[in-house]
């Protein structure tokens, strides 16, 4: 075996990065495999796979902050177990710490920046003995300097505005219809201070274009490829930002792309994408939806001016609203985000925040806290406010407004309002399905499941505002232990009616499967992207190690400590409930992995080979200087003594201040999808 990469892999959900490293490889005669990687309880089943493949070559994707303490344990156990090939990481979070991960994990040998298909090919070609200087985006240690990194040639970023981003082989199928995710562009225009992806783009335009998208005719001819080659109906956007931000140049793209898809006979189409608010103007909206928009998650993140001004968005605070009633006008689901929790929010600004989402209506409200990552502007500021704990594989954040950490405790003691599978993800998945067969599947009578979505949406939004307003009220002026009695008398009611819809939105996703099947003359099965990758794309600050450790003592905290610990009490990101589908919709039960992938649940000794496999969970106990010392599993955890012990090493160079004397729980699992 030439080489083994590994990333996540669902089903029905194509993984474009990991496919183009593996094609790449595979035209220049290289036998590749690539696996799944998901987290801690994977860590052994993969590791077995690589040692009995022994490739020339380990690539592993570490596309966030959540797959950096999990990616880093695989490669230590990897070597311990006696793996000695070349161990290369890439991916979106590699690429912005590329030199610190060679600083502090010993186990890898080289980083690639950027694309990265030349230099695995190189690596390939002619290992780590060649000059590496010469090799696009990789970064190694010096052989000769201890302490020194070598760096390669620039990196790749950008690929030109007219070439097309070919979809992997094999197509999913949803609702019975062919479908595709697509990759349209690269970096992001904007300069949004929490986002790592503008980070990126920063880091990008030190060697080629910040950001660009590929032209209107390259994306018609990849559509149409699909379209009459494949028989593609279903299409999905996956890019951060693939309008134009200027509200005028994106209804002319749309047009464009309209007039470009009907000159190749591409015929009736429905899809997807991330949209901003800002954008969202009437003939925007009317254009896009005639081209065949049917859901979209709208990046509002404020709602406020204050917020707004926060997060370092100049978008207009009614813009959010005013592109919602747009969209449920034109008939298109959406849903909408607010960044209401983060580090350095005032109490003040988060509670005129609330008030300001009482105006939201059309679409459910999905709550995040703020992420804190590194390469993002945000992340340097709340350094330099002396906010962040830990480090490079495992920040913590403290809050600096104690009344905005009992908040966060609050909303995080309410795990279906933030943490689970939430209603918003739930209406994510049902509105998808509902815009497809409206679209697509002629005579599907969908029109009892539609009022379900705007019934669950109104529900929800109202008594989401209840809860928040009534937790701020608490927060003002209370105390932790007055935050605690407040979740336990609210977390009854607020499950119940959280249930109540989500089992409402299943029963109406069913009832959208039997219509296209009878519609279509033979049974279809829905697709849930949302419910396979809730706990992290939808939601990835929830996850793994972006969040403070939840307690698991009866210690006394200070005020430091109960703000961090506020923002995560009872985080437990269980994938296999996630994935564990109402079997009266049957939703994507069959695999569909793409040429040459395999899911985690066929590797041998993983969660397939002995049933559901638990979160892996672990207790760490710090000392006086809050230093983490012993890591044990908890609750019968998957973590294998080798797994704890090069956990242990791992998290041993960091210091947790707020944590001294105190035994926390680790929350091991994220779900990523590249």
């Amino acid at each position: 075996m030439d080489a083994v990469l590994a990333g996540f892999v669902l089903p029905n959900v194509q993984n474009h990065s990991l496919a183009a490293l593996a094609g790449a490889a595979r035209r220049q005669g290289y036998f590749v495999d690539i696996v799944s990687f998901g987290g801690f309880r994977d860590i052994d089943a993969v590791a077995a796979f690589v040692m009995r493949a022994r490739p020339r070559v380990f690539g592993l994707s570490m596309q966030t902050t959540e797959t950096a303490l999990a990616s880093a344990t695989l490669l230590d156990v990897l070597r311990r177990r006696g793996y000695a090939g070349i161990v290369v990481a890439g991916g979106h979070f590699a690429t912005l710490n590329a030199e610190a991960l060679l600083r502090e994990v010993a186990s890898i040998d080289a980083v690639v920046k950027f694309a990265g298909e030349a230099a695995l090919i190189a690596l390939l070609r002619g290992g780590m003995a060649q000059d590496l200087t010469s090799v696009p985006g990789l970064i190694v240690r010096s052989p000769t300097s201890p302490g020194e990194l070598i760096g390669g040639a620039p990196p790749v970023v950008g690929g030109g505005t007219d070439g097309v981003f070919h979809a992997p082989a094999d197509q999913p199928v949803h609702l019975g219809l062919a479908a595709a995710d697509l990759v349209s562009s690269r970096g992001c225009e904007a300069h949004c201070s929490y986002c790592c992806v503008a980070g990126a783009s920063d880091l990008a335009a030190r060697f080629g274009p910040r950001a660009e998208r590929h032209g209107v005719g390259a994306i018609a001819e990849e559509i149409a490829a699909l379209y009459h080659e494949r028989r593609v109906r279903v299409f999905n956007f996956m890019d951060d930002n693939l309008l134009p931000m200027d509200a005028e140049a994106a209804r002319q793209w749309t047009v464009e792309l309209a007039a470009a898809l009907a000159a190749r006979r591409v015929g009736r189409i429905a899809f997807s994408l991330q949209l901003r608010a800002d954008v969202c103007t009437p003939p925007v909206v009317t254009a896009l939806a005639a081209l065949g928009l049917v859901r979209a998650y709208v990046g509002i993140d404020g709602y406020s001016g204050r917020q707004l001004v926060a997060l370092g968005r100049d978008a207009p605070a009614d813009a959010g609203p005013d592109a919602l009633a747009l969209l449920a006008e034109a008939g298109v689901f959406a849903v909408c985000n607010a960044l209401i929790i983060g580090p350095t929010f005032g109490f003040e600004t988060v509670r005129g925040e609330i008030e300001a989402l009482a105006r939201v209506r059309h679409a459910p409200v999905h709550l995040l806290p703020i992420d804190v990552r590194a390469g993002s502007r945000y992340f340097e500021r709340v350094r330099a406010r002396g906010l962040l704990e830990g480090g490079l594989l495992c920040w913590r954040y403290r809050f600096e407004d104690p009344r905005t950490a009992l908040l966060a405790e609050a909303l995080t003691g309410l795990p279906t309002r933030l943490e689970e599978y939430s209603v918003p993800v739930a209406l994510y998945d049902l509105g998808y399905n509902l815009g497809v067969a409206r679209r697509l599947v002629s005579g599907a009578d969908v029109e009892e499941a539609c009022d379900v979505y705007r019934d669950v949406t109104a529900r929800w939004n109202v008594d989401q505002m209840r809860v928040l307003r009534a937790a701020a009220v608490v927060a003002a002026t209370g105390t932790r232990a007055d935050i605690t009695a407040f979740v336990d008398a609210e977390a009854a009611g607020v499950r119940a009616l959280d249930d109540q819809l989500r089992a409402r939105c299943d029963r109406a996703m069913a009832a959208v499967e039997r219509a296209a099947s009878r519609a279509q003359g033979t049974r279809v099965r829905a697709h849930a992207r949302g419910r396979l990758i809730s706990a992290m794309t939808l939601s990835a600050a929830l996850a793994a190690c972006d969040r403070p450790l939840a307690p698991t003592d009866a210690g006394t905290f200070g005020s430091d400590a109960a703000a961090d610990v506020a923002r995560d009490t009872g985080f437990i990101i269980n994938i296999d409930a996630a994935i564990n589908i109402d079997a009266a919709s049957n939703v994507d039960a069959a695999p569909m992995c793409q040429g040459g992938l395999m899911a985690s649940d066929r590797l041998p000794g993983g969660p397939g080979a002995c049933g559901p496999c638990p979160e892996a969970q672990a207790e760490v106990t710090f000392d006086a200087l809050g230093v983490p010392g012993r890591v044990r599993p908890a609750d019968g955890g998957v973590f294998t003594d080798q797994v704890l012990d090069c956990l242990q090493r791992l998290l041993a160079g960091y210091c947790y201040p707020s944590y001294a004397n105190t035994t926390q729980m680790l929350i091991s699992h994220h779900c990523w999808v590249a």
